[in-house]
This record gives structure tokens, sequence and C-alpha cells, in this order.
């Protein structure tokens, strides 16, 4: 099942899913690619984790003491729906307009 979300992942546009590496480094090495994710080390991040409808499609949310644990883990993220859950993550995508 990793394999399958991670290389779905892999598909995605550039720097278009927001992530922590630190939270879900599993599902980023089954992915085998950074290019898809935003994550803490990239400029930008702080930024998307502020207001990430301004900045990307998706967000990986994993259990974990990381910001976006802390700031999406439990609650809605407006203009965002879950798309599924799978050992702790979430996988959020923006709603159309």
């Amino acid at each position: 099942m990793e394999r399958a979300i991670g290389q779905a992942l892999a598909q995605a546009p550039p720097r278009s899913i927001l992530a922590d590496d630190r939270e879900s480094y599993r599902l980023l090495a089954w992915a085998g690619t950074a290019r898809p994710f935003l994550l803490p080390a990239d400029a930008g991040f702080t930024l998307a984790l502020s207001a990430p409808s301004l900045y990307v499609d998706r967000v990986l949310v994993c259990r974990g003491p990381g910001a976006l644990y802390r700031r999406y883990g439990e609650h809605d993220l407006p203009g965002f729906r879950e798309v599924w859950r799978y050992k702790g993550c979430r996988l959020l995508e923006q709603r159309p307009s």
C-alpha cells in the first residue's frame, strides 16, 4: 500500500504537495523523488504552511511533532478535503472553486 501511495504522490506536479519529511519520510521514500513536495528545507515552506491554498494543491499531514501535524493534523483545513487516510497520515486536496 505504501508503495502505491508513494508512486501516486510522485505523479503530482513539482512543489504541489506540502509535506514535512520528518513525519512523512516513508511515503516520500516510496515516491522516489522529492520533486512533487514542498518541504521544510525549501524556500516557501513557511509561507505555504501559513496559507496552503495560495501555494499548493495538496497537503500531506502525518502524525508527529512537526508544524504540519500541530496545525492541520486534527483540524479541518478550509478549502481542502480529505482524500485518504493511512497509518496516521492524511492527504488533503484543494476543493475546486
